[in-house]
């Protein structure tokens, strides 16, 4: 054929087709591995101060005070200690003074004995010289060979004759003047002398006793 002949190509074109039906799904393709971690956020900026509270209400008065609980009984009672050991023994006391003569008979010599009356006699409360020193009278003139002893508490104390310095001293008026010894006579009253370094009281105890002389 040659070159410049023209041939003339018919093309048919047939109408489409209807779409086949949908082939069924491929399976799933496995997960893809998780990609790296991002950078961590920064930290954002603090955020404002919020306004302070509404203070709270005034204190409220306190309550009155509770009543007192009831009393606790009492705990039982401990046992007795035991018993210390004794103590060293003390120094021994001194003597005591001698106790009074005892009277005189009276069959010989002329003495008289004194009363009853005139033995554990009470004594006056004194605070000073001069005052009476016991308010039972002598109970019996003392013979005139006699010689008439003050004890009190079981002591001998020095009697005047005719002094007021002594321990003591019988007067007939009031203690204003002393009697002599010889002289002493029934209803006369004992005194305190200057002498006597103690006042009396009630629990001092008084007593007479005579004596003949030698």
């Amino acid at each position: 054929m040659a070159v410049d002949e023209f041939c003339e190509l018919t093309v048919i074109v047939s109408p489409a087709g209807s779409p086949g039906p949908s082939g069924p799904a491929g399976p799933s393709g496995d997960t893809g591995p998780a990609g790296p971690a991002g950078p961590q956020g920064g930290v954002g900026p603090a955020g404002p101060q919020g306004e302070p509270g509404d203070p709270g209400g005034p204190v409220g008065p306190a309550g009155p005070a509770g009543p007192a609980g009831p009393q606790g009984d009492t705990g039982p009672i401990g046992p007795t200690g035991d018993t210390g050991p004794a103590g060293p023994a003390g120094p021994q006391g001194d003597v005591g003074p001698a106790g009074p003569q005892g009277e005189p008979g009276t069959g010989g010599g002329g003495s008289v004995a004194i009363p009853l009356s005139n033995k554990n006699m009470t004594a006056a409360v004194t605070s000073a010289p001069y005052m009476l020193a016991c308010a039972t009278p002598l109970a019996v003139t003392p013979a005139a060979d006699g010689y008439l002893h003050v004890f009190v508490n079981g002591v001998a104390y020095a009697l005047g004759d005719a002094l007021r310095t002594s321990d003591f001293y019988f007067s007939a008026d009031a203690g204003t003047t002393p009697r002599a010894i010889a002289d002493l006579t029934l209803g006369d009253l004992l005194y305190q002398g200057s002498g006597l370094a103690f006042a009396l009281d009630a629990a001092d105890v008084i007593t007479y006793l005579t004596l003949a002389t030698p």
